[in-house]
Parts: structure tokens; sequence; C-alpha cells
């Protein structure tokens, strides 16, 4: 028992913003957990075993091509731009977006050497003119290193005759938005703004 405790805090605290107080919490917790309970995680992380699939029309992790809300038609004509899937899943969990989504695969970085041409761009366009897209929401992270990203998107995008906008400024400046708050994510993204240069 005590090796597989230690095995689990070890692979815990070995995620990312895991800390040694959050991976003892989460042990501690599935030790004190229905077996019941245990067996539904065990599940889920079984499914993930070999099930993992990029979505080819939107790029996002899935275990469905295309994903199931690329598949889903009651889905808005609206089209946000994140950069990963962690962004994709925060707001959708969040539940307060019914449009569609568009992954990047990551932001314009001379330090990792990724170029424009390097991100998840080449149908955003075909995209906006095949799904009807009325509105392209350019939703990633308001720090320095994504505003040459954004400029390059605007560009992409500037002859499609779509309206862009970003999210609001109820996201601080030097904010991710995979740690942003339920409440404030949902405020900015209802009170998105046309998107300037």
């Amino acid at each position: 028992m005590q090796k597989i405790v230690k095995q689990l805090f070890n692979y815990f605290k070995g995620l990312p913003d895991i800390g040694n107080k959050t991976a003892e919490r989460i042990v501690f917790s599935l030790l004190s957990s229905e077996s019941r309970d245990i067996k539904k995680l065990y599940d889920s992380l079984h499914k993930l075993i070999g099930n993992k699939n990029t979505c080819s029309t939107c790029g996002v992790i899935s275990f469905n091509d295309p994903c199931d809300i690329c598949s889903d038609e009651s889905r808005e004509n609206t089209l946000m731009i994140v950069e990963s899937s962690k962004e994709y899943y925060k707001i959708e969990l969040s539940g307060s977006y019914r449009g569609k989504y568009h992954v990047l695969g990551g932001i314009i970085s001379p330090f990792q050497k990724r170029n424009f041409k390097d991100l998840n761009i080449n149908n955003i366009k075909s995209r906006i003119e095949n799904e009807g897209i009325s509105e392209v929401i350019i939703g990633i992270s308001p720090i320095p290193e994504s505003v040459i990203t954004k400029e390059m998107l605007m560009n992409l995008l500037k002859d499609t005759g779509v309206r862009i906008t970003e999210f609001a400024r109820g996201i601080s400046t030097g904010q991710y938005v995979e740690n942003i708050d339920e409440v404030t994510l949902t405020g900015a993204i209802k009170d998105r703004k046309d998107a300037e240069y």
C-alpha cells in the first residue's frame, strides 16, 4: 500500500501546476474515496489510453474525429480561436459559449522556434466560408507573446468579411485563459469587443 501511495504522489506531483500539498490532498482524497468512485476514475483514465485523436476540423484533442462540438449542428455560427485544447475545454466547461472552436496548437514564439505557418491555420478561412461563420473571436491569452499571433490572425482574416472580436478587458494583461475563473471568463466572452491592432 505504501508503495502505491508513493507512486501516486510522485505521479500527481509531476503534473504541471500541482505541488506537494495538492498532490498529497489528491492522494489522501483517493484513499478515502469509495471503491465505485475510484472505479469511475479508473474507467475514465483507461479510455484515454490509445483513444486520443486530434479533430481534423478544429484541432482539439478528442476521442472522436470530428469532435463532439464540430459534429453538433446546434452550435452557433461563431468561431473562437484558442491556443490549445486546455483553453477549449476550460471555456467549454464554463458553459459561457455555445459556438465552435479552432485550436491553433500554440502561439508564435521565437524562443520555441514556432512561426505562424507552424500553427493550425490552414483550414480557418475555408471553415468560415463552409460553415457560415459570422463572427471570429480571438480567444488567446492577453500576454505579450500573443500580440504577434493576434495581428497575424487579423491579417489572415481581414478579407473574409466576418466580424473579428476579442475578449473584453475583464481578463488582465499577462493572464493565461486556462487560469481565469469562470465568472471572469463568462464576462469576458459576453462583453467581447471588436478586435483592434
